[in-house]
């Protein structure tokens, strides 16, 4: 691995890995040292999901919502004070309920940003997050002094407010998303506007100063069925499925490969320099999105190319 990466790794939602043993295995094979797991709620079998990894040399970064599902059912019309309260205290109690106790090696969180709203009922989107995610990370600190936060955070709701952003609590590690052109973007033929994505990224390596502390997601790979989606309601075990399933699942998913494949074929060049752009940083975390794609049976072309760019 490129000695300027802190954390290589996927990230990927819990439901949508069926073998979590196999998905963590080929992880270990790219030399990936880092998977973000998201869930609506927290896995059953969180401990031995962390204690397998942790075999592999490998940290778990535990992921769920800090207002951000609120946000995306439309059921917030507003970010003003009581509302972000509220939400805080939503977050202190299922941290303090779900993963205190199983000494997670970190989490990560996005907050409602996704949308691209600028404003929401004529408040800065990026002030109000910026003031809800320190005051909220401020109480996780005071509960778990070295718990590691990772802040998700998609840039095109942001991008006209960095000034705001600048003053996330520097402990908080910003994992930013939705950058603009591939890699940065979920179709690898969608390399327009590279130029403005390269100049973005510059800004968003040194917002905080030199050794600013951040990450980025890399996309062009497999993603959820949004047709298909239904939140979990009930804790679940994460990569348990039967064998009968996973064989059809993978067969099921040659065609999408297939596609993106060719697509990083043809523009495995943005790929590669994006990810020398983001090495020239320090203690850079880079993840590929990688969900619902049976990478736990078969580590894919891309896969393979995102991690030589990586590794090199």
């Amino acid at each position: 691995m490129n000695k300027s990466i802190g954390r290589f790794g996927l990230w990927s939602w819990g439901h949508v890995i069926y073998d979590y043993r196999g998905y963590l295995n080929n992880m270990q094979k790219l030399g990936m040292n880092s998977v973000i797991i998201w869930n609506d709620i927290v896995p059953l079998n969180a401990r031995e999901v962390l204690s397998y990894a942790h075999s592999l040399g490998i940290e778990v970064i535990w992921g769920f919502a800090w207002g951000w599902v609120d946000n995306c059912g439309a059921n917030i019309k507003s970010i003003d004070n009581e509302t972000t309260s509220r939400i805080s205290n939503e977050v202190i109690e299922t941290f303090i309920r779900d993963y205190k106790d199983i000494s997670p090696d970190g989490i990560y969180f996005q907050s409602f940003t996704e949308l691209g709203d600028e404003y929401i009922d004529g408040i800065c989107l990026a002030e109000a997050v910026t003031s809800f995610v320190n005051k909220t990370a401020a109480r996780i600190y005071e509960i778990a002094p070295d718990c590691k936060i990772l802040f998700g955070l998609h840039a095109t709701a942001v991008t006209k407010h960095l000034d705001e952003i600048k003053k996330v609590d520097p402990r908080i590690r910003i994992v930013w998303e939705d950058c603009g052109a591939f890699p940065y973007a979920y179709d690898p033929l969608q390399t327009e506007n590279f130029e403005e994505t390269t100049s973005l990224i510059d800004t968003l390596l040194n917002l905080r100063g030199e050794k600013e502390k951040c990450g980025f997601i890399i996309k062009g790979m497999t993603t959820l069925d949004w047709n298909k989606f239904e939140y979990h309601t009930e804790a679940y075990n994460i990569g348990t499925a039967d064998s009968d399933f996973i064989t059809n699942r993978h067969r099921e998913m040659d065609a999408k490969w297939k596609k993106l494949t060719d697509g990083w074929h043809r523009n495995s060049d943005f790929c590669a320099n994006s990810i020398k752009q983001l090495t020239s940083a320090e203690d850079i975390y880079i993840y590929g999105l990688v969900e619902d794609g049976m990478f736990e049976v078969e580590i894919r072309e891309p896969v393979k190319m995102l991690a030589n760019f990586c590794n090199s």
